[in-house]
């Protein structure tokens, strides 16, 4: 029987170490760029990753491991590049950090053809002791969705943690790393020094346009990703405007969201319980005014979750109106609770459509003096196949067509006349029975 155990363990280290004999490192990230001013990090533009600030822009990186190049997604992260190194276990890090934020934010690796071991050092976001925790889940090659592989213990800025797993899969597997889902104080994991050794692999999972991608994931934070669509300039935190604009890029195509009489207020902090709120909140006028947070077509979608409070003080509430392409008015889907000052109402909507449709967040009509203030809003859904079109009603120029007549709409769909205040709809009916709408402004 001694002799049985021996052979046996003799052969599952012969196994190990065939295993590991064929490792290489794949990845080995300090999080800051290189000595030479090689910019690693990049947006998915291309351009150099910023650092210091939440980026709603995605970005990657790549490495070339035996002759074959691998790339790494960032998913709602920031990189402090000058970060100070910290000492975990007596050993210090190098210096550099990436950090992962709430709600969907991640660090995602492509399928590699076996993963022999996973090594980093973790730290919070938050100084002091608030307490978070890191989760590495997996999808292996038949997989649909993400698995959880494994979860950390409490990791904080005051006892941070040096985190590995040996021996992870002999099979092609792709991994990624986030924060754990439950922690919802507004907390980020800060990562240093990640080391990935294993196997490279030729596999590329085929498109599956039916599973749902994060669309939106927003912390109103960095004022300069705002615009205003007037000329294209920065907006100032402290002025509503007519019309801003963000850009997003999703998996190639540029999704781009409007406010109308909106506010980008990028260094509010949260209350106290945040509920998982950050820095940083978008202002929504008065309905009366205009105010909507608008989206363009998207293929479906199938979760919204915003962070609500009142913007001035007053009790406000949020409305989520729904368009398809081809309709002419916006109709209401669902209305949050109260959202409150010094508050936050947490709003989660699932399965809100199947088929292409746009959104806006309006404050409910019914409310004549407060403003809407949303902190984080995550939307996931699909893609539009027909592009990045948006559903604004825009003019069309015509030069072979006569107007016969010209009708005036609020946009709740209601007639109303040519000097109504705030934004109306002039329609203009052609003579051939066709017709064409433009949004205006009343002051």
């Amino acid at each position: 029987m001694k002799n049985l155990i021996l052979l046996l363990i003799i052969g599952f280290n012969a196994f190990i170490g065939a295993f590991n004999a064929h490792s290489v490192v794949l990845f080995e990230e300090g999080f800051y760029n290189d000595v030479s001013g090689v910019r690693i990090y990049k947006d998915a533009d291309g351009n150099p990753f910023p650092g210091n600030s939440w980026n709603t822009k995605e970005g990657y990186f790549e490495r070339l491991v035996s002759e074959t190049t691998i790339k790494a997604l960032l998913h709602s992260c920031r990189i402090d590049y000058t970060a100070e190194r910290i000492t975990v276990d007596g050993i210090e890090t190098s210096k550099g950090r990436l950090q992962i934020g709430t709600g969907g934010g991640n660090l995602e690796f492509p399928y590699f053809g076996s993963i022999s071991k996973i090594s980093l050092c973790l730290s919070a976001g938050t100084e002091g002791d608030v307490a978070t925790k890191a989760l590495i889940q997996y999808k292996k090659t038949d997989d649909a969705e993400w698995k959880d592989l494994q979860l950390s213990g409490n990791i904080t800025a005051n006892a941070p943690i040096k985190w590995e797993l040996e021996n992870v899969s002999e099979e092609p597997m792709a991994i990624r790393i986030l924060q754990d889902p439950a922690i919802t104080k507004g907390n980020s994991l800060a990562v240093y020094d990640l080391l990935i050794e294993g196997e490279v692999s030729d596999y590329e999972p085929g498109p599956d346009p039916e599973s749902p991608i994060t669309l939106l994931d927003e912390r109103f934070r960095d004022l300069s990703l705002y615009k205003v669509a007037d000329d294209d300039t920065d907006p100032d935190r402290t002025k509503y405007y007519e019309e801003l604009y963000f850009d997003r890029t999703v998996e190639g195509k540029t999704v781009r969201t409007k406010f109308f009489q909106g506010r980008i207020h990028n260094t509010q902090q949260p209350p106290a319980d945040s509920k998982g709120a950050t820095q940083g909140r978008a202002l929504i006028d008065n309905f009366s005014l205009g105010g909507a947070m608008e989206s363009p077509v998207f293929g479906s979608l199938t979760y919204i979750n915003a962070k609500l409070s009142s913007g001035n003080g007053l009790p406000s509430k949020a409305v989520l109106q729904i368009k398809a392409p081809e309709a002419t008015e916006w109709t209401d889907f669902a209305s949050s609770e109260d959202a409150l000052d010094n508050a936050i109402t947490d709003w989660t909507l699932t399965n809100i459509s199947s088929t292409p449709i746009a959104f806006r967040i309006i404050q409910d009509p019914s409310i004549s003096d407060a403003t809407l203030a949303i902190f984080n809003i995550r939307v996931d859904g699909t893609l539009y196949d027909g592009g990045t079109t948006t559903i604004d009603i825009v003019p069309t120029t015509y030069t072979e067509k006569t107007i016969l007549s010209i009708e005036y709409y609020n946009v709740l769909g209601k007639r109303v006349s040519k000097e109504a205040k705030g934004f109306i709809i002039e329609q203009y009916i052609y003579e051939d029975g066709s017709t064409s709408s433009t949004k205006v402004f009343n002051q």
